[in-house]
């Protein structure tokens, strides 16, 4: 009898959209930190948490999404099928297709772009109160 799998399954676009704003929030505080050290240092040791936890959460949620993908590939075989000239079963391109739309939906590129510009406004803000 043929092992049966786990299928690899999309979350639900609320679930994703939340945990994008895990890790906005979490990129925030750590840049609001530079923010805070000049106008309100109390504030500097509460940011730095909420970041560190929500960053951890954001983290290992997207660990736990990229070993899901890899599960999928491996337990599936699915690489070595795809180089293979045998045709693939309906079940194997239902499996491809969901790992490639799992990854075409997700706003993972967004958070790293806001990751990016809110650095650099940071580093701007921090310039700006020295000077």
């Amino acid at each position: 009898m043929a092992e049966k799998r786990a299928r690899f399954r999309i979350i639900p676009m609320p679930v994703i959209i939340a945990l994008l704003a895990v890790g906005l929030i979490s990129s925030l505080a750590f840049r609001a930190i530079i923010v805070a050290e000049h106008v309100e240092p109390g504030w500097v040791r509460p940011l730095w948490y909420l970041g560190v936890l929500l960053n951890a959460a954001f983290f290992s949620y997207r660990y736990w999404v990229s070993l899901r993908r890899v599960r999928a590939v491996v337990g599936g075989d699915l690489d070595r099928k795809m180089r293979s000239p045998e045709p693939l079963s309906e079940g194997d391109r239902e499996q491809i297709a969901a790992i490639l739309y799992s990854i075409r939906i997700s706003p993972e590129r967004f958070n790293y772009l806001v990751i990016f510009i809110l650095s650099a406004a940071a580093i701007a803000a921090d310039l700006w109160l020295i000077g």
